[in-house]
């Protein structure tokens, strides 16, 4: 075995593992299924450990004094959720399947044992880390909702796009308006203009329901990314 054996992509932070680790971590790891619109852990409840997700994509929100979600981030498979877990003993934040998604769950105890006897599996924890709070230090540096919307789709982009013709991006994932709006901090009737003035201007369209990106140069422009 020269890789962890998952369902899916394996876990990003376990490419350059040993194979002891690897067998280690193979055999603490409990496999879940959750069907779109469950809830995977949220505020209050006892949660048993770090998430991969290895199938499917993963939103992580919380309400607002108001009532209304934020979206912090949404997660692909190869991604962890959960590692909020180190910093306090109940998550703070909600994560809800955006479809079907099948997950790995490491028992934190367990994992951080594991973390301890091998420096590699640490030092890429530990960048991992960096990588997630840089990436929400930059969206709260967008100060216009253009900037947000360019910024945010630029990384659902990345994350989720596909390449198509004329090198055009299909971003492959069941995202809503509202959801949109969630992850930009508006409403979702704003979203429908900003959208509608982006396809306008030939950044983007649409194909069955899905976003195509047309013209990426430009939302970068936008966002400053």
């Amino acid at each position: 075995m020269d890789k962890l054996q998952i369902p899916g992509n394996d876990c990003e932070i376990f490419n350059n593992l040993k194979l002891d680790t690897l067998h280690k971590l193979n055999a603490i790891r409990e496999i879940k299924n959750f069907q779109k619109g469950d809830s995977i852990f949220y505020p209050g409840k006892s949660q048993s450990g770090l998430y991969c997700v290895h199938k499917g994509s993963v939103k992580i929100f919380k309400n607002d004094q108001g009532g209304n979600p934020r979206i912090f981030y949404i997660s692909r498979p190869g991604e962890l959720i959960g590692w909020e877990l180190l910093e306090q003993s109940f998550p703070t934040k909600e994560a809800v399947a955006l479809e079907d998604v099948t997950l790995s769950c490491f028992p934190l105890l367990s994992f951080v044992e594991i973390m301890k006897q091998d420096s590699t599996l640490a030092f890429e924890f530990a960048r991992y880390l960096c990588k997630g709070k840089l990436m929400l230090e930059t969206k709260l540096f967008h100060d216009s909702l253009q900037q947000k919307l360019a910024f945010n789709l630029l990384i659902l982009m990345e994350k989720f796009g596909k390449s198509q013709e004329a090198n055009n991006m299909l971003i492959q994932l069941p995202l809503s308006k509202t959801e949109l709006a969630h992850l930009i901090g508006t409403n979702p009737e704003t979203v429908i203009k900003m959208l509608s003035r982006f396809r306008k201007d030939g950044i983007i369209d649409f194909l069955d329901k899905r976003m195509l990106i047309l013209n990426p140069v430009e939302l970068r422009k936008m966002s400053s990314y």
